[in-house]
């Protein structure tokens, strides 16, 4: 009777662990949608994003019906649709580690074409996943890695074309009283939390920033801007902080305060207005 008793028993504890065992489907715990950013590399160059900035975009796996497979699907403003189906999917130290091929579409000139691609991934929640593509084929080896969470200094690089303006202790609004020209400022970066600046004013200077702090869309930090007067340029100590206006336009504003008594200098993107260009008359203060 004892007999019978363990053998129910263990029978029990087997159906409990295989049910166990059986809940654990793999590809119903990643299922969803991931929001990230991408990256390329390739034969001719490296890291797109650090030269190129990057916009937020959107992956979606779907849990199959086989157990522990999905299907992908990634539309990249930059990088084509990525299609993949029957992509695998195990557990290593609680990551889910996925590997698949599929198609990649992308279009050159007016013209779409498909390309083999595969994909290897490490999830560890919706705001811990990388996800990488390989394209023999393109670009003699085109890379992309999609990266879940915000871009950070990525979604702020690029080159900006706007005007300047100017305050100091002795006179304000130089711009309005001694019209601009356009100028153009660079921001680049190194990694997502990592940004530079280069700036080259035709009035007002060459700002020169490393390691700017970033958080969203805005950005502070301190550097030296180089100044010439009478001939011999001179470094100052220079801090700068930037933002988006409401129009979408990048505003910076940099404060040089050895210079004329406090200066500071606004750089704003797009066209410079009129009024700004056709006056000349100076106002001290």
């Amino acid at each position: 009777m004892k007999l019978k008793k363990s053998l129910l028993l263990l029978a029990v504890m087997g159906m409990f662990f295989t049910s166990c065992h059986r809940e654990e489907n793999f590809s119903e715990k990643i299922a969803g949608t991931y929001r990230g950013w991408s990256d390329a590399s390739c034969a001719y160059f490296s890291s797109y994003a650090a030269s190129h900035g990057t916009t937020t975009e959107t992956l979606s796996l779907t849990a199959e019906a086989v157990e522990n497979q999905v299907s992908l699907s990634y539309a990249s403003a930059a990088w084509g649709t990525f299609t993949i189906a029957g992509a695998t999917v195990v557990k290593t130290e609680g990551i889910y580690k996925i590997a698949g091929s599929g198609t990649c579409a992308m279009a050159h000139q007016g013209t779409t074409k498909e390309y083999s691609c595969t994909l290897v991934a490490n999830v560890t929640d919706a705001s811990n996943a990388v996800f990488t593509f390989s394209i023999p084929d393109v670009m003699g080896g085109l890379t992309i890695t999609f990266t879940a969470g915000d871009a950070g200094a990525y979604q702020l690089v690029g080159s900006y074309i706007g005007w300047m303006n100017a305050s100091c202790a002795y006179f304000e609004n130089y711009a309005e009283t001694h019209g601009t020209t356009a100028d153009t400022l660079t921001l680049s970066a190194g990694n997502t939390s990592n940004l530079s600046m280069n700036f080259a004013s035709a009035a007002w200077g060459t700002y020169v920033f490393n390691n700017l702090s970033v958080s969203g869309k805005t950005f502070s930090g301190s550097g030296i801007c180089s100044m010439s007067m009478g001939g011999q340029a001179n470094d100052y100590d220079c801090t700068v902080s930037g933002s988006f206006n409401g129009d979408g336009k990048l505003v910076v504003t940099f404060a040089i305060p050895s210079v004329m008594g406090g200066l500071t200098t606004t750089f704003t993107e797009g066209e410079i207005p009129d009024e700004y260009q056709q006056t000349t008359k100076f106002a001290w203060k």
